[in-house]
This record gives structure tokens, C-alpha cells and sequence, in this order.
């Protein structure tokens, strides 16, 4: 049976978890009357399983199939050639990423994408219905200018995606776009979604959603951050303290409807820096003393702030906190101290082994982060450096562990 929209999603580095966006833009249409199919972490089915999707969901009444972009990645130098009846598409050696200049190490966030197996999506979905449009949004929908998309929707599209369906259907002749050399059209008017009323939102998973009993979900608990690091291209960054977070009976009624539903306790918090204030931490920890039940939770959380609030600590624990997605970004004081990250090393990585040993987090609290190579003040030498000495650390710990 083909639907209104279907919406596809891709995998990232942190495994087969759903992501909110998605599932968010979902609800927001579904509240219009529209149907939509969620398909997560598509690139993995490989060529076949895809077209298969394609066939059931896309029909006459289908006014665009979208991809998310947030972990996406479209280097088709990464990739071997697909052929249409291939099971899988057949991607190089993650270890040793082949480009067009030589090897360069390392992996990728997502699984890349080459451009003519996207060319046979969009030759799909237009058999199908030559009327369906393809649309791309999420985080990274500015980077990307795929020549089979026909509209790009940047920043957060609560209120741009009912704009755009409307005007498919022939019913907002008004829309505000503008189009590329290309004559592609891109939705940017709106990208932080004024007037939408976020903190009063909820994401409302439907049946068609499959999802298992027990299952981690995604929740938005807050949009934006109050920081403003160099590097980052989010939106929304730089706002006040306690801006743009639910309310604590939205959050209570989201997390009673799923445990009811489909029985979750496990959640990936879509926040992008879920500590950014004790007050914060208080008010959600009194929501979740409230549950039935106990949660368990992944977030991103900012390790200087626990670091100047050290009561932070046993918050997070005692909340739930299961994942720690820390941002130290580098162990290098000075590029840390240009993109916004001043912490000193040493100081961080005292403050990890405090948290581990004295607050009790190691056994009950995984914690991980990402790093950024190439910062202004960045040396070959310096980041072997630190990774090798890292590296030889770690090698300790486990032989200890």
C-alpha cells in the first residue's frame, strides 16, 4: 500500500539506533493527515531490499520519498561499483578508505553512498510515480547538492515540510524557495522553525513504525545549545540557558505513552548538550522520579561543565545517564582553547578518572567522545603525540580491566 511521504534514514558509527528527526518530521505530518513510512538505516539493505520498499510504499498518492542527511555520507570515490540486482552495495574496506589520491585511514560516520546507485533510486521512485518529488533534509542538507534531488530543506522543517506537501498538492502557491543553477529548489526561510512550538511537541510513534517491544528510542529533550564552538554549523547555537527544553509533563506524557505502548525504558536523548545547567538536570531528574519505571539513557554531555559543577555527577548517575557522549574534540590546549574547548588536558582527564573511580560511573557509565584532527594550532607530530600516548594508556587499562 503506498503512503503520502516515506522518509529514509541512514546508519551511523553508533550502531542500529532510530534517530529523532525523522520520526519527528513524521509526526508533524501524520497530524496534517498525511501517511508516511519511516525506513531506517536504508543503505544497509542493499540494492534489491530498497527497490522492494520502493515498489510497496511509493504509488500514485506519494508526494515525496525523503532522505535524511545527518548521517549520510555521499563520497562515491569510497565505493566499489553496485549493480541493480546486487543484494548489498559493495563498499571498500572502512579501514583503509580508497579515494581518488591514494589510501587515507580511517572510517566514515555513515555509509557512503555512490552517486549512480542514487541515480537508480531516483529512476525507481519516478517509475513508480514520475511525480514524486525527492527531497533531502536533516543537518547536513546544506553540504549536499545530489543533482537527483528536487528540493532541499534546510535547518529544522517542523513547519517547512507541511509548506512544501502543500504546495505538491497544487494548494500554497506562495511558497517561499529559491532555485539553483540546477533549478533545484531549496526550502531555507525557516530554518529554526519560528512559531513552531517545540517545547509543547511530542514525537508520537505509530504502528506502522515497527517498533520492538523494549526497543531504545529517540526523544528530543532540548534543540540547540547555549555554547557557540567555533566549528559547529547546528542552529539554534549560542541561545539561553533552559531555552528550547520540553516541558516536564511533555516529557512525562512521551515517556509513559511509549512504555505503555511499546514498554521503553531505553532512550537516546536527541539534546546537544544535555548538561548545560543544573537547574536543567534537577528539573528532568524530578520527571523521572515520577516514572513507574526506571529509564536508562545515551546523551551528549559537555565534560567542562561537569568538571565546574561537580554535583553534576551524580545527577547524570542517578538519572539514568548509561552513555556519555563527551565533546573534548582535542588534547591539544591550545586548538581546544581557540574552538571553544579550554579545559585543559590534564584537567580533563583528571576530572574522567574522578568520575570512573570516585563517583562511580566505571562499570555503570560508558564513556567515549569525538575528536577533530586538523585544528588551527594541529601538528602532525603533536596529534601522534597524544594519540599514541592515549593509545598505550588505554592498552593499560584493559590489561588492568
Amino acid at each position: 500500500m503506498s503512503v503520502n511521504v516515506v522518509i529514509f534514514t541512514d546508519y551511523s558509527a553508533r550502531g542500529f539506533v532510530r534517530y529523532a528527526g525523522a520520526y519527528t518530521i513524521a509526526t508533524v505530518l501524520r497530524k496534517h493527515g498525511y501517511t508516511v513510512q519511516v525506513i531506517d538505516h536504508f543503505l544497509l539493505a542493499g540494492p534489491k531490499r530498497i527497490h522492494a520498499a520502493i515498489d510497496k510504499f511509493v504509488g500514485k498518492e506519494t508526494l515525496f520519498v525523503g532522505f535524511s542527511t545527518t548521517f549520510m555520507n555521499l563520497f562515491g570515490d569510497y565505493i566499489t561499483a553496485s549493480r541493480e540486482n546486487t543484494d548489498m552495495f559493495q563498499f571498500s574496506n572502512f579501514n583503509e578508505i580508497k579515494s581518488g589520491n591514494g589510501s587515507v585511514p580511517g572510517f566514515t560516520l555513515g555509509i557512503p553512498l555512490r552517486d549512480a546507485d542514487m541515480d537508480l533510486i531516483r529512476d525507481h521512485i519516478k517509475k513508480n510515480n514520475p511525480k514524486t518529488a525527492l527531497v533531502m533534509g536533516g543537518t547536513k542538507a546544506d553540504f549536499f547538492k545530489q543533482k537527483q534531488i528536487d528540493a532541499f530543506i534546510i535547518g529544522y522543517a517542523d513547519n517547512s515540510i507541511i509548506e512544501y506537501v502543500r504546495f505538491l498538492e497544487g494548494k500554497n502557491p506562495f511558497l517561499v524557495f529559491k532555485r539553483l543553477d540546477s533549478g533545484q529548489m531549496v526550502l531555507n526561510n525557516d530554518i529554526d522553525a519560528t512559531g513552531y512550538n517545540f517545547v509543547e511537541s511530542s514525537i508520537l510513534y505509530d504502528d506502522s513504525d515497527i517498533i520492538r517491544p523494549g526497543e531504545m528510542l529517540p526523544i528530543e529533550i532540548s534543540r540547540g545549545c547555549v555554547f557557540k564552538c567555533k566549528y559547529c554549523a547546528y542552529r539554534l547555537i549560542g541561545r539561553k540557558k533552559n531555552d528550547y527544553t520540553k516541558t516536564a509533563e511533555v516529557l512525562y506524557a512521551e515517556m509513559m505513552r511509549n512504555y505503555e505502548k511499546f514498554q521503553t525504558t531505553l532512550y537516546s536523548f536527541s539534546d546537544d548538550t544535555y548538561n548545560e545547567s543544573v537547574q536543567k538536570l534537577e528539573a528532568l531528574a524530578e520527571v523521572y522520579q515520577k516514572l513507574p519505571f526506571k529509564i536508562e539513557f545515551v546523551a551528549y554531555i559537555r565534560h567542562d561543565l561537569v568538571h565546574r559543577f561537580p554535583e553534576m555527577a551524580d545527577l547524570l548517575k542517578e538519572s539514568g545517564l548509561k552513555t556519555a557522549v563527551f565533546g573534548i574534540e582535542t588534547l591539544n590546549y591550545e586548538s581546544g582553547k581557540l574552538i571553544g574547548k579550554g579545559l585543559h588536558p590534564e584537567k580533563t582527564k583528571e576530572m574522567l578518572y574522578w568520575l570512573q573511580n570516585d563517583k562511580g560511573w566505571k562499570n555503570n557509565i560508558v564513556m567515549h567522545s569525538g575528536f577533530i584532527f586538523g585544528l588551527p594550532k594541529d601538528s602532525p607530530d603533536a596529534i601522534n603525540t597524544w594519540v599514541r600516548s592515549e593509545e598505550r594508556r588505554v592498552g593499560k587499562e584493559c590489561l588492568r580491566l
